[in-house]
């Protein structure tokens, strides 16, 4: 049973934003480097074929694995250029909040050319795990780089079965 049309979207002109201090109001933007972005849920989980038994009969549960926690993966194009003159670049805010949880925002734009985007703008924030990414790369060649930081807190939008609704400026 059909449940609807189906309308092929594409993400667009969205944002993604990141904030390292509390008074940062999100102030750190890469939109413009940034080629692809998603949220990748998480393995769901352990399964009973991970859990230990022991001689005594007590289960012992699995331990969290990279594969148990959300992502927030991204391509970047390398901004080498950027760096203690320029620290606004993606690759020096990397490596200058390297480990630190910091706050991020996400909101996919659907292109608005594309009939039957009516839907509104979704909503992620939450916070993750920064991680220093790569300084270097092939010669004469354009950098792009993927990285993929660890969710440690995610607020889903209402579409999504969260609450997350778009903050008004």
């Amino acid at each position: 049973m059909p449940v609807g049309s189906i309308v092929v979207s594409k993400v667009k002109q969205g944002i993604l934003h990141f904030s390292a201090a509390a008074d940062d109001a999100f102030g750190d933007t890469f939109d413009c480097q940034v080629t692809a972005v998603a949220i990748v849920p998480s393995d769901s989980g352990s399964s009973a074929d991970d859990r230990e038994e022991t001689l005594g009969g007590c289960i012992v549960p699995s331990e969290e694995t990279e594969a148990d926690k959300d992502q927030l993966e991204f391509t970047v194009i390398s901004d080498h250029s950027a760096g203690a003159s320029d620290p606004a670049g993606i690759i020096a805010y990397s490596w200058t909040h390297r480990n630190e949880e910091i706050e991020f925002e996400f909101i996919p734009r659907l292109d608005p050319s594309e009939e039957g985007t009516d839907v509104g703008p979704q909503y992620f924030s939450g916070r993750v795990i920064c991680k220093a990414m790569t300084v270097g790369g092939e010669i004469d060649q354009r950098l792009d780089q993927s990285t993929s930081w660890d969710i440690t807190h995610l607020e889903l939008p209402v579409a999504y079965g969260g609450t997350n609704t778009v903050p008004t400026p």
